[in-house]
C-alpha cells in the first residue's frame, strides 16, 4: 500500500511525504503516524492532499482509514490529558478497594489508595449500550434515546461524544474497545482520531492487550494533551479467566463450569430454576478469576505511565459501564429489566497525581452523566449547556459542597420483551424503584438495607415521594431526532453472539 502526502499551492505542487505499507501477515488493522514539519509552509495558503493507492492501483471498501490531519504548534502543552477505563460488567463490591475479601483486585486497589474513591457510584443503566452512551455523552437514557434492548439504533448523530468535545479543543483522541454494542455500528467511534476494535481469535479482548496496543501510541504523545478510551469486555460473560486465575479462587471444583461459563449456561440454569450452592459459588470465582486477569491490565498501564514519566500530567479514570447479578434477586447476568444495587452500583476511581490529593474516600453521589463534566473539567474545556451531568470535580478537589442529591438509573422493558420501564432513583440513604411495566413502586433504606430485602414504600410513601422530587427538575424527552436502525456488520454480530445478546 502506497500513501503520499502532498501540498499544494498557487507555487506549484510540492510532495511532502510518501511510505509504502506492507499488510500485516494476519490481517489486523495497523497503523502508521506520520509527523511533519511544516515550518517552511508558514503564512501560505493551499492544499493538503492524503491520497492511497493499492497493488496495481486499486482499493477496495475498507483498506484504507486515515485519521484527521493535526496542526500543532511548537512548545509542550500544560493541559492534563486523561485516559478513561471502562471494564464491562464489573461491580464494584467485587474489588477489595470497595470491602470485597476476594483478593481480585491488587492493582486496582493501590490505584484506589493514591487516588479518590467514590463509594456510592451509580449506572445509568444496568446493561452496555445506554450506560456507555451516558457515560460517552452527560445525558440520561431518556434523553440520548439509545434504550432498546432488540433495536440496532446508533448514537443521534447530532450529540458531540466526549472524544468530540476534546478533539474540538486540540485533544489528541485514540479508543481501543471490545467493539460489540460500543462499535461504530453505534456511532461510537464519534471523535476519535482512531478506534480500534478488538475482540475475535487474531484480536483477544482484555484490558492488557488493549493496553499494551495503546503504548506506542501514548509513548509518542509526550508533550501534548491526549484522550484515551480503553473499554473491554473481559470480566463480561463468557467467564472464561486464563490460567493461573481459572482455578485461583475455587481450586478444588469439578462439575460442569470448570473452567467456563457462558451465557447459553445462563440461559438453561434460569430455565431450572437456578444453580445449586457449589455451582454458584464457582461461577462467581470464575468471575472474580476474570477481575483478577483485568487487574494486571491496570498494573501494567500505571507502570507504563510511571516508567514514561506521563504520570505527573495524566488523569485515570477507572469505572464500568454496570454490575452484575448472581441471583440475589432470583436470576444470573444482567438482561433483565431490573435495578437493584448488584447491577449499578459500580466503581470510580479517580487517579491523578498532579490534580489530586489522592488516599481519599467519598460518600459523594454520581453517576455515568457525570463522567463528561468532570473530565472536561480536569482538562479545562467548558462543558457544554444542557448536558445532565454535573461536574465532580469540587469532591475530587476536597471543598465539601454536594454537588448531587439524586441519581437517576433507567432500563426499558424490551430487556424482558416488557413493554414500559422502570427507574431508579437513588439519594445517598434511600432508592425509590419505579416500574412502569407492573405500575410497582419499591423504597429500600440503603443504610440498614443494602441487599434491598424490606421495601418500605407501604410504611412510607411520604419517603418515597421526597425521594421523588430529587429528580423532578431534571430534562425529560429525547434531544431530537433519533438515528435510523441500522444492521450491524457480520463481524459486530457474531461478537455480540459470543456475549450473549444474539436473538
Amino acid at each position: 500500500m502506497d500513501f503520499t502526502i502532498a501540498y499544494e499551492d498557487q507555487r506549484g505542487r510540492q510532495r511532502l511525504a510518501q511510505r509504502r505499507v506492507a499488510r500485516p501477515s494476519d490481517g489486523a488493522l495497523q497503523w502508521e503516524d506520520v509527523q511533519l514539519d511544516l515550518g517552511g509552509l508558514a503564512d501560505r495558503e493551499g492544499t493538503l492532499t492524503l491520497a492511497a493507492s493499492g497493488p496495481g492501483g486499486q482499493l477496495t471498501d475498507g483498506d484504507v482509514v486515515w485519521s484527521a490531519p493535526r496542526i500543532t504548534a511548537p512548545g509542550a502543552s500544560t493541559a492534563t490529558s486523561v485516559i478513561l477505563i471502562s471494564i464491562d460488567t464489573l461491580r464494584a463490591d467485587h474489588l477489595g478497594c470497595y470491602g470485597y475479601a476476594t483478593p481480585t483486585s491488587p492493582n486496582v486497589d493501590h490505584m484506589a489508595a493514591e487516588g479518590v474513591l467514590f463509594r456510592n457510584f451509580v449506572a445509568s443503566s444496568p446493561w452496555t449500550l445506554p450506560s456507555d452512551a451516558s457515560m460517552l455523552t452527560g445525558f440520561d437514557p431518556e434523553r440520548h434515546g439509545v434504550v432498546k434492548f432488540w433495536v440496532h439504533r446508533p448514537l443521534p448523530p447530532q450529540l458531540d461524544t466526549l472524544a468530540e468535545l476534546l478533539w474540538d479543543r486540540g485533544y489528541e483522541t485514540a479508543g481501543i474497545i471490545g467493539g460489540g454494542y460500543l462499535s461504530r455500528d453505534w456511532n461510537f467511534n464519534q471523535g476519535f482520531d482512531r478506534c480500534v476494535q478488538q475482540g475475535g481469535v487474531r484480536q483477544p479482548d482484555t484490558l492488557q492487550t488493549a493496553v499494551d496496543r495503546a503504548k506506542p501510541w501514548l509513548g509518542s504523545r509526550q508533550g501534548r494533551p491526549f484522550f484515551l478510551f480503553l473499554h473491554t469486555y473481559q470480566v463480561h460473560q463468557p467467564y472464561e479467566p486464563p490460567p493461573p486465575y481459572d482455578t485461583l479462587f475455587d481450586p478444588d471444583y469439578r462439575g460442569p463450569y470448570e473452567k467456563r461459563f457462558t451465557d447459553k449456561d445462563r440461559y438453561e440454569v434460569e430455565q431450572a430454576h437456578g444453580l445449586d450452592p457449589a455451582d454458584l459459588r464457582h461461577v462467581q470465582a470464575l468471575y472474580d478469576g476474570e477481575i483478577r486477569a483485568m487487574d494486571d491490565g491496570v498494573g501494567n498501564l500505571l507502570a507504563f505511565l510511571r516508567a514514561n514519566r506521563l504520570d505527573r500530567e495524566t488523569c485515570v479514570v477507572f469505572t464500568s459501564d454496570h454490575g452484575e447479578e448472581f441471583a440475589e434477586h432470583g436470576d444470573l447476568g444482567h438482561q433483565h429489566s431490573k435495578l437493584y444495587e448488584e447491577l449499578i452500583h459500580i466503581p470510580l476511581i479517580v487517579w491523578c497525581p498532579s490534580r489530586v490529593r489522592g488516599g481519599r474516600i467519598t460518600d459523594a453521589l454520581g453517576s455515568h452523566t457525570d463522567l463528561v463534566p468532570t473530565i472536561l473539567d480536569l482538562a479545562g474545556v467548558a462543558a457544554p449547556d444542557g448536558l445532565v451531568g454535573v461536574s465532580l470535580l469540587p469532591t475530587l478537589t476536597g471543598d465539601g459542597r454536594e454537588v448531587r442529591a439524586a441519581t437517576l438509573s433507567e432500563v426499558d422493558g424490551s430487556v424482558d420483551h416488557e413493554n414500559g420501564a422502570v427507574r431508579a432513583i437513588r439519594t445517598e440513604r434511600f432508592k425509590l424503584i419505579e416500574s412502569g411495566i407492573d405500575d410497582s413502586e419499591m423504597l429500600f433504606d440503603l443504610t440498614a438495607d443494602r441487599a434491598e430485602r424490606a421495601d418500605l414504600r407501604p410504611q412510607h410513601p411520604k419517603i418515597a415521594e421526597t425521594v421523588r422530587a430529587r429528580v423532578s427538575d431534571r430534562p425529560c424527552g429525547g434531544l431530537g431526532p433519533a438515528a435510523p436502525d441500522r444492521t450491524p456488520d457480520s463481524a459486530t454480530q457474531e461478537r455480540l453472539r459470543v456475549l450473549g445478546y444474539g436473538q
